[in-house]
């Protein structure tokens, strides 16, 4: 009987020992496989996208973020700008003919309005033409080719018109907010 005890013994050790080491194989192949996945090096990109359609209804001006890279597209307007800051499409950003549209850029440290299909920085602009003002704002369309511009000149709040066609500043007596 002791003999027949010392069968089981080594029969159950051995049992344990082949389950042991099939276990073993089983787990490093599996890793070996997760091991052979590769997997990207940088996350996908975050899209990040924006729209404002024109007041006649005619138009959507679609913003497309990918990173510092901004793309904005219509069926009338196509256009890429490059930003270390952050760009906006306005309310108010579509002319009253659809054919322009301004878009805002904050950089952080200044505020600038571009408008388009000219490639124009409305802030540049104002900034040559009043060296001591600030520009604070553009608020919108005053027609097809006036752009409202809100500013400081230090003392005061004024407004102008942006004549887009002679990229000339008309002060108003009123100041629009």
């Amino acid at each position: 009987m002791g003999k027949q005890i010392s069968k089981i013994l080594i029969l159950t050790i051995m049992i344990t020992s082949i389950g042991a080491i099939a276990l073993y194989i089983k787990d490093f192949q599996s890793s070996k496989v997760l091991a052979d996945v590769s997997l990207p090096s940088s996350p996908a990109p975050i899209i990040i996208t924006t729209s404002m359609i024109s007041p006649d209804g005619n138009a959507t001006l679609t913003m497309t973020q990918n990173k510092n890279i901004y793309i904005f597209s219509s069926d009338k307007l196509n256009f890429t700008k490059v930003s270390s800051g952050k760009f906006s499409i306005p309310f108010n950003t579509w002319s009253i003919d659809d054919k322009h549209v301004f878009i805002r850029e904050d950089t952080g440290s200044i505020i600038n309005f571009y408008l388009e299909p000219q490639d124009l920085n409305i802030t540049q602009k104002f900034s040559e033409k009043f060296p001591t003002y600030t520009l604070q704002d553009v608020t919108g369309w005053a027609s097809a080719i006036y752009l409202i511009v809100n500013a400081n000149t230090g003392t005061k709040d004024v407004s102008y018109w942006f004549d887009i066609t002679t990229n000339n500043f008309i002060p108003l007596a009123t100041r629009f907010n």
